[in-house]
């Protein structure tokens, strides 16, 4: 049996491709029976009493647990088309590579760090956007869930239609199918188990993965052994476009990290700060090395002649176990790393899923309400079944979203800066809502002005650099530069105005503002307003 990628038909046929099927419908579903039979026990049922601990499995998770969890969160079955194909797809050559491999890695740290800090001084947050409440108050908190729930149902629909991708190339069965399967297989542990279990099969999928992604590089360099692949080609070497990816994935990957819910649960879950910091550190390096083995695959392919020009850069992984002579390819090898894809696909989609539900029930904080548990989980049904739909319908039509990616990046850059200056204490009562939203939309304005001095029409520049699959440099080195100078610019203006108009400074962050009120109060009326203040509810000046 063996895997034939010198056709434009199924990569496989017949008995292999039943065989190829089973084994991958059988990883979607032993994952899922595992994970509900996981969320039955009795032990984990008492876990999930309440709706905080169902979405954030708060404290819970221990180096070994979090380590992997951190690492699943950042994978995916797209991991198998993006990595291999940036380096001769899209000219990165080895540099763009690396940056790709050290970027996807290094945003686990660092929310982690920031994580630390949050835990510290909102210890019940549930969210990154109750940070952005507790230092910004709720516009800017509902402005980072638009954010959010934007990057993550893009992310999701994405990582459903790799899938479905991979499925129709390899057995030409329909790409909604892999879709509903994966969707509803999530959707009903998750559902049971919430966050907790997710973050119990993490470990599961990802020890898989790493088993599996072992042996598929054993091999491969088993059959380079003697081969003389001649000099490398130019654009698989060290290459302008390969250093721009400083900027045209390091920077949106950092700001991305910010607005990304699945990460964030992560630092909740945590047995503490310590313990998802080192976790983080670990996962990186994991990560790093596995998304580098994967795109080095693929130059490979493109190195040795097993992949040309004419091949589909989405396969060049694969096309790295073929035979030159013929196109074709060990079927063992090839299901097996197809297996990889989906425990990746299954973990990132558990993860998103858990992600969206978050965030979505922490709309209830900007009402100031709380959501029961028995909601929490018809959120999850509620949510996902018009995700999966959705989902099946791209995949099934073949609708290109890669566009609608940069917009998410571009607008997480414009973002990120003037939000997550919030956490530096020293400009607490410096930076205020006024100024970040400011100099959110002042940076916007900006973006857009350059894409217009550059591409002539506002409709041109706006496709060019918020509506296009190619990322340019200029525009993500500017947005964080320019937000910069704008939030001093508009932190200047707002004191000057609150000092000549005799109002206080920016407001301190909600617990702060409570602690400071009522000591400034001395009375035993102090903690009545202290508890207003800490649910937003206090009154203050501009």
């Amino acid at each position: 049996m063996s895997a034939n990628f010198s056709t434009s038909a199924a990569v496989f046929t017949g008995t292999t491709a039943t065989v190829g099927i089973t084994l991958s419908f059988a990883t979607y579903v032993a994952f899922g029976a595992a994970a509900l039979a996981y969320a039955l026990m009795a032990k984990n049922r008492a876990l999930n009493v309440s709706a905080d601990f169902f979405i954030t499995a708060r404290n819970s998770a221990n180096l070994w647990t979090i380590t992997w969890s951190w690492f699943a969160s950042a994978m995916g079955s797209w991991i198998l088309y993006t990595c291999a194909f940036i380096s001769p797809g899209a000219n990165f050559g080895i540099n763009g590579l690396l940056i790709m491999a050290l970027f996807t890695g290094l945003p686990l740290p660092i929310v982690a760090h920031m994580g630390d800090y949050v835990r510290k001084r909102v210890p019940t947050a549930s969210s990154v956007t109750s940070y952005a409440r507790w230092r910004f108050g709720k516009i800017v908190q509902v402005l980072m869930m638009l954010q959010i729930l934007q990057i993550l149902f893009l992310t999701l629909i994405s990582e459903y239609t790799t899938i479905g991708g991979i499925f129709a190339i390899f057995f030409d069965i329909p790409p909604y199918i892999p879709v509903i399967v994966c969707g509803v297989t999530v959707m009903v542990y998750t559902t049971v188990g919430g966050f907790y279990v997710s973050i119990i099969t993490d470990i599961w999928q990802s020890i898989l993965a790493i088993s599996m992604i072992t042996v598929s590089f054993i091999y491969l360099c088993i059959s380079y052994k003697g081969e003389n692949l001649g000099p490398l080609p130019d654009y698989l070497g060290v290459t302008v476009e390969g250093w721009a990816a400083f900027a045209t994935i390091g920077i949106p990957y950092v700001s991305l990290t910010f607005f990304n819910e699945g990460f964030w649960q992560r630092v909740w879950a945590a047995e503490n700060s310590r313990i998802g910091k080192t976790g983080a550190w670990i996962a990186c390096a994991m990560l790093t090395v596995v998304t580098f083995i994967l795109g080095f695959g693929g130059t490979m392919a493109y190195w040795s002649g097993r992949a040309t020009e004419e091949s589909n850069p989405n396969l060049a992984f694969f096309l790295g176990f073929a035979n030159k002579s013929d196109g074709t390819a060990s079927a063992a090898i090839t299901i097996f790393v197809i297996m990889f894809a989906v425990a990746m696909n299954e973990a990132a989609v558990d993860t998103i899923q858990n992600a969206v539900t978050d965030t979505i029930t922490n709309v209830g904080s900007v009402f100031n309400k709380d959501v029961p548990l028995w909601a929490v989980r018809a959120i999850v049904v509620v949510v996902q079944v018009p995700l999966i739909v959705a989902a099946a319908y791209c995949a099934a039509n073949n609708v290109n979203i890669l566009n609608i990616f940069l917009f998410g990046n571009m607008m997480a850059t414009i973002m990120f800066v003037p939000i997550a200056s919030g956490l530096f204490e020293s400009l607490h009562r410096v930076v205020s809502t006024f100024s970040v939203m400011m100099a959110i939309l002042c940076t916007l304005i900006s973006v857009l002005g350059l894409s217009v001095s550059k591409y002539g029409t506002l409709q041109d520049g706006f496709i060019a650099y918020f509506w296009s699959a190619y990322y340019q440099w200029e525009p993500f080195v500017m947005a964080p530069c320019v937000a910069v100078l704008y939030l001093a610019f508009w932190s200047c203006v707002d004191l000057g105005v609150r000092r000549l108009m005799k109002w206080e400074a920016p407001n301190l962050p909600l617990e702060s503002r409570a602690k400071a009120e009522a000591t400034h109060m001395g009375t035993s009326d102090g903690e009545g307003d202290l508890a207003q203040v800490a649910s937003g509810d206090f009154k203050t000046a501009p």
